[in-house]
């Protein structure tokens, strides 16, 4: 970096020292032109006053002018500075000797040289313009080569820092580059370690499931028939007690529909039927065995012992969805055993457990929903209705 730089500085420097020797070069021929043309008029002008006599006759390029200058030139005004020509140039004073009266007169001979002094005068400023005018133009043409010239250092300067910075961004790439190779070594690296950890994960687990499977299978072997022998024992006791629930309800409610029980039956102890519930029901016996019309009395059992059996074909349609939900509950069971053995001895026996709380909880939801037996404002209604299609229990499908 540091000899591509000092490079570029020297590169820089050398072509910085030929522009400002090209500037120095041009300025001095500017200069060495500026002089060469002033000492090539210097010359003429000189030549022309030694070859020009200043009465010589007037050309005819001249006449006009001349003629012009006649009609504004007064002699008069100029006889001091006349007397002054004659005293101090020599070469005129000769020249007027030699020439008034005899070829020209005094008037010719003065104004054909104070003509000839206003042309020299103007041909002068023609050539102060115009020398003035090319300075001008020198200027002109120099500013124009420096803006040049300091167009292209700009150029050049630019140049050179684009280079530079095309350099920078190189080595800046170069760099990135390489660490981009390293990062990508390093990543490989990882991807290697990675997959070497990820196989050595893959083999520990493929033996340890081989082992768990062997586990389950000694589990499954060992406690498949017991498990089986145990929910299918839980299953049938609880089928057992709740058919014994339910004929202990039939003969409860059959003894006291019947008219030759003479004292309120005994009620179960796990009946749902609580004792103030059974007593009210005896009261509501006792009054309809009492009443006045054996006719009326006689509809009213009637009634009464058709809407009992509607109850108990609802009792039985609820012992037929308890039958079902053991059923299902039996496989949902049967499932929670098989993967119960997968998972192990211990955790079937949970899921047993909890399979059997919750077959539990179903029965004493069931027990909860089975119909209470009806009060005697309830019968009464029964009674008054000419085809009653409907009880306090709902509708009949």
């Amino acid at each position: 970096m540091w000899l591509y730089e000092a490079a570029n500085q020297a590169a820089k420097t050398a072509k910085e020292r030929v522009v400002q020797v090209q500037e120095k070069v041009q300025e001095k021929a500017s200069i060495i032109v500026a002089q060469v043309q002033d000492e090539a008029q210097t010359l003429l002008n000189s030549m022309s006053l030694q070859q020009d006599n200043p009465v010589d006759e007037i050309i005819f390029e001249e006449l006009d002018d001349y003629k012009a200058f006649q009609d504004v030139f007064d002699l008069d005004d100029k006889t001091e500075e006349v007397a002054a020509i004659l005293k101090d140039d020599t070469y005129i004073s000769d020249l007027h000797t030699a020439m008034v009266p005899e070829q020209l007169s005094y008037k010719e001979f003065w104004t054909r040289y104070y003509f000839r002094e206003f042309t020299k005068q103007r041909e002068e400023e023609a050539r102060v313009k115009r020398e003035e005018a090319r300075r001008a133009q020198l200027l002109q043409e120099q500013a124009a080569r420096e803006e040049r010239e300091r167009e292209a250092r700009i150029a050049y300067e630019a140049r050179m820092e684009e280079e530079r910075l095309a350099a920078e961004a190189a080595e800046d790439v170069a760099m990135w580059k390489e660490q981009v190779d390293h990062l990508q070594q390093v990543i490989r690296s990882l991807e290697h370690s990675e997959q070497d950890k990820y196989k050595t994960l893959c083999d520990d687990y493929e033996s340890k499931m081989m082992q768990m499977t062997l586990h389950i299978d000694d589990a499954k072997a060992s406690g498949y028939e017991e498990g089986i022998a145990e929910s299918e024992s839980i299953v049938a006791k609880i089928r057992a007690e709740a058919q014994a629930e339910r004929d202990e309800l039939r003969a409860f409610l059959e003894a006291m529909v019947d008219s030759s029980t003479a004292a309120m039956p005994e009620v179960p102890a796990s009946s749902v039927l609580s004792l103030e519930l059974a007593q009210q029901l005896w009261a509501l016996r006792q009054s309809e065995a009492s009443a006045p019309s054996a006719t009326t009395t006689d509809a009213q059992h009637a009634k009464e012992l058709d809407l009992w059996k509607a109850r108990a074909m609802k009792m039985k349609k609820l012992k037929d969805e308890v039958d079902a939900e053991l059923v299902t509950v039996k496989a949902a069971v049967a499932s929670a055993e098989a993967s119960g053995f997968a998972a192990g001895e211990a955790a079937a026996k949970e899921t047993y457990l909890a399979q059997i709380q919750a077959l539990e909880a179903a029965l004493a939801a069931q027990q909860e929903t089975l119909p209470a037996p009806p009060l005697a404002a309830e019968v009464q209604d029964a009674a008054e209705a000419k085809e009653p299609s409907r009880d306090d229990w709902g509708e009949w499908d």
